[in-house]
């Protein structure tokens, strides 16, 4: 009920893309694309020439990008989860879903909801005018409402860096 809440907000999208390349080319070249998933504080510093960040089992995959130093747009908040299998004409289907990651919306919220509680808490005791209460609640939505439009603008960035990359990794020349 909530993924097809959050795919009617566009904050979960579905990507197909079909890739001119046999299954166990793509499969070689997707393992030299991904690094093993694995916690790392100083990940936009390593230079370890891959491109994405996650786990490959057979032919299921979960990556996201990895993160870059002064990297302008937020596509590495995204996830791709999918997978794919060889059509009848010889080609790569690569089907799967584009979503945020669940962590940075959560963590919103919870610092949202700790910092409103905190203010209504002193606006209770302090005001005696309810006043000041519009404005918290109004800057409560139009926050929530901004969040929203950051999230949205990074699964589209993550879906087109993510067809992109795809893409010229059929193109490279290793």
């Amino acid at each position: 009920m909530i993924e097809n809440f959050l795919r009617k907000i566009k904050l979960i999208q579905s990507i197909s893309l079909e890739i001119p390349l046999s299954q166990a080319v793509f499969k070689d070249k997707l393992y030299e694309a991904v690094s093993e998933k694995k916690y790392n504080l100083f990940e936009q510093f390593s230079n370890n020439g891959k491109l994405f960040v996650g786990d490959i089992t057979g032919d299921e995959f979960n990556i996201r990008p990895i993160k870059k130093l002064f990297q302008s747009n937020l596509s590495y908040l995204t996830r791709f989860k999918g997978n794919y299998q060889m059509s009848g004409s010889g080609k790569t289907i690569v089907q799967g879903e584009i979503s945020i990651s669940k962590f940075y919306p959560v963590l919103m919220l919870v610092f949202m909801i700790i910092s409103y509680g905190f203010t209504l808490a002193i606006a209770f005791t302090a005001w005696t005018d309810l006043t000041p209460l519009i404005f918290v609640f109004g800057h409560g939505l139009i926050m929530l409402v901004v969040f929203y439009f950051v999230f949205r603008r990074c699964v589209n960035q993550g879906k087109h860096y993510m067809e992109r990359e795809l893409f010229f990794l059929t193109k490279e020349n290793n």
